[in-house]
């Protein structure tokens, strides 16, 4: 969790009750919309190449579901509010981040997903009754 000084310096602080990048509302959305994020969005899009060049768009969806219902639920976002230029929907994306999302995109795609998705098959397969 993150902090925002005046001068644009980011700093790890967490629950410090302020505006900064990553709450502890961000947080608990993010446990709910993790597996669309990941799972729905591999199921729609099966070519790597496509998923990794349209991930910005992916986490724009997540934060614009993610911040509209905030802003729903206790009429702000609680968890974070972009600012600037290229800030969209109520501050709810950043365009400018289309950076960090790609470099985002590609580690999900091809370092996470390759490790973690068949350990997590295997572990699903552990629960399944014997027939």
């Amino acid at each position: 969790m993150t902090v925002e000084d005046p001068d644009g310096t980011v700093r790890v602080k967490p629950f410090a009750g302020r505006p900064g990048h990553t709450t502890v509302e961000q947080y608990v959305m993010n446990v709910f919309y993790i597996p669309i994020l990941i799972q729905g969005y591999r199921a729609l899009i099966p070519s790597v190449f496509w998923r990794i060049a349209l991930f910005p768009i992916n986490i724009w969806v997540l934060e614009i579901i993610q911040g509209y219902t905030q802003i729903f639920l206790f009429g702000y976002n609680a968890a974070w509010v972009y600012r600037g230029y290229d800030a969209l929907f109520h501050g709810t994306i950043k365009l400018w981040y289309v950076h960090h999302w790609l470099m985002m995109g590609a580690a999900l795609e091809l370092v996470v997903c390759p490790f973690t998705l068949p350990l997590t098959e295997t572990i699903a397969s552990l629960w399944q009754p014997s027939v």
